[in-house]
C-alpha cells in the first residue's frame, strides 16, 4: 500500500509513511469512514478463523452468517472504545460494514458447492529484502487470504472500495508503474512474495481481488501478460520494484504533489498541501 501511495502521490506518501501524520480528523467516539476497511478486514478474519484448514461448505457459511453481527459489533468496539453504534453516523457506518460482510458471505455461499476452497492462511505477513544502490529496501505485504481450490493456490485481497477488472489487467509489466494500476501492483507484489517465501512452482499462484461492495460479480483475477513463468515474472517484478525504489531514495528529488488533481478528491491531507478540491 505504501508503494502504491507513492506512485499515486509522492507528497501523500511522505506525509503518511515518512512523517506518520495522523489522518484521523474525526471527533472521538465516531467511526471514521477511512477505518471501515480495517474493521471489516478484522471482522472477516475472526469469522473465518474457526474454519481454517477445513473445506468450506454452505453449513459453515450459514454458521458465520449467524455470528457476523456480533463479531462485527465487537470489532467496532475494539477499534473505537466507547462507541455508540445505535445512533447517528455510527449506526450508518455499522450498517455499511455489515452489508459488505453479508455480500462476501453470499458470494462464498454461491461458489462453495462448485469450487469449495480450503482456507489455510489469513493476514499472512511476508517480506523480502532488495539491495538498491547499496541500500537495503524491505518489501513487505500482508495477504488477506490464501486458500486452495483443488490443487491451485489462490491469493485473495478484499477491497471495501471500488475495484474493477480493468484495474488489475495489464499487458506489459511496465504498466505496473502507472498509478491507475496500483491494485495490479499490489497483487503482483503479493504473488512475488509468495513465490520467494515458500513456493517452488512451475506456474504462478492465481491472485484475485473481491469488491465487497459488488461481490455478486465474484472474484476478479489478476491478468498478467501471457506465458509468464514464475522466474520471468519474479525478474520483471523485481526490476519494477527496484525502479520505484531508486526514484524513492533519490535525495535530489522532492516529495511533490501529484499532477493529477482528481487523485486529491478523497485525500485526507488536502488541507495540509493546500490543493483546492475543485481543481
Amino acid at each position: 500500500t505504501s508503494l502504491t501511495r507513492y506512485l499515486n502521490c509522492p507528497l501523500q506518501f511522505y506525509l503518511k509513511d515518512v512523517l506518520k501524520l495522523d489522518d484521523n480528523q474525526n471527533a472521538t467516539g465516531t467511526a471514521q469512514a477511512n477505518k471501515i476497511g480495517t474493521v471489516v478486514h478484522a471482522a472477516i478474519e475472526k469469522l473465518f478463523e474457526p474454519w481454517l484448514n477445513q473445506t468450506l461448505n454452505k453449513e459453515i457459511i450459514n454458521e458465520m452468517e449467524g455470528r457476523a453481527e456480533a463479531v462485527l459489533e465487537q470489532t467496532f468496539r475494539n477499534e473505537f472504545p466507547g462507541i455508540q453504534l445505535n445512533e447517528g453516523v455510527n449506526r450508518i457506518t455499522f450498517a455499511v460494514a455489515g452489508h459488505l460482510i453479508k455480500n462476501l458471505l453470499n458470494s462464498e455461499k454461491n461458489t462453495v458447492e462448485t469450487m469449495p476452497p480450503v482456507l489455510f492462511e489469513q493476514e499472512k505477513k511476508l517480506h523480502k529484502q532488495l539491495i538498491v544502490n547499496g541500500k537495503k529496501i524491505n518489501i513487505k505485504g500482508t495477504i488477506d487470504r490464501i486458500d486452495r481450490v483443488g490443487g491451485q493456490i489462490r491469493i485473495i485481497d478484499y477491497k471495501t472500495g471500488q475495484a474493477e477488472k480493468k484495474d488489475i489487467s495489464i499487458s506489459d509489466p511496465e504498466e505496473l508503474l502507472l498509478p491507475e494500476k496500483s491494485k495490479a501492483l499490489q497483487l503482483s507484489i503479493y504473488t512475488w512474495l509468495m513465490l520467494n517465501d515458500e513456493m517452488k512452482s512451475e506456474s504462478l499462484p492465481q491472485s484475485f481481488l473481491i469488491n465487497l461492495s459488488k461481490s455478486s460479480i465474484g472474484l476478479i483475477q489478476l491478468e498478467l501478460p501471457a506465458a509468464l513463468d514464475p522466474d520471468t515474472f519474479s525478474s520483471s517484478l523485481k526490476q519494477i520494484l527496484e525502479q520505484i525504489a531508486i526514484d524513492l531514495i533519490d535525495e535530489s528529488k522532492p516529495f511533490s504533489q501529484t499532477e493529477d488533481h482528481k487523485r486529491c478528491s478523497n485525500c485526507t491531507y488536502i488541507a495540509i498541501c493546500n490543493r483546492d478540491k475543485k481543481n
